[in-house]
């Protein structure tokens, strides 16, 4: 009868592992949540002063004092971008640029940029009579994630025939153009 007695089983223990994986690719977004475009508008109101020069305010903006300025957000999912920048001259196409006036003015833009270790960067672009290829600047650090971590400024603003220049009547326009992509 022993024999027919059974012997209870010994447990067994199983195990094994599960690899988790993932990746994130190098880009940059307008936002953390991945828009690939930005846009905006600096308005700068009156251009000249009464008696038809430019305005001292726009002649005499700096970079530590800019005519206008608009903010954004963006981020890079990697701490090694590009910052390409260029404008048009400021224009209006209603008249020559005949002297002793003026209608077109040159100026410089700028994108400046928080960075996640304090302190910012700076890239400019300044136009001229002839437009100098684009400012492209490899930036090495990872963009703040505060708001308006990403600033385009305007400043420096020069009518192609002296400041002395009476600027004609009208709408003067201008287009910055500003490309940020991972540095590959």
């Amino acid at each position: 009868m022993a024999a027919l007695m059974a012997t209870p089983a010994t447990a067994q223990n199983v195990s094994g592992s599960v690899a988790v994986h993932g990746t994130v690719a190098p880009r940059c977004g307008s936002t953390f949540a991945g828009s690939t475009s930005f846009s905006g508008t600096i308005n700068l109101g009156e251009l000249s002063q009464s008696n038809g020069t430019i305005s001292p305010t726009l002649a005499g903006s700096t970079t530590n004092s800019p005519a206008g300025v608009a903010d954004f957000l963006v981020g890079c999912s990697t701490n090694s971008f590009n910052v390409t920048i260029s404008a048009t001259r400021f224009i209006n196409p209603a008249f020559p640029s005949t002297p002793p006036g003026s209608s077109i003015i040159d100026y410089t833009a700028e994108a400046k940029i928080a960075l996640s270790e304090g302190g910012f960067a700076l890239v400019n672009y300044t136009t001229a009579a002839v437009l100098p290829a684009a400012t492209v600047q490899t930036i090495n650090d990872f963009v703040s994630t505060a708001p308006g971590n990403f600033q385009v400024r305007v400043f420096a603003f020069h009518p192609d025939n002296g400041d002395a220049a009476v600027l004609l009547s009208g709408a003067y326009d201008a287009v910055i153009t500003i490309l940020v992509a991972p540095a590959l």
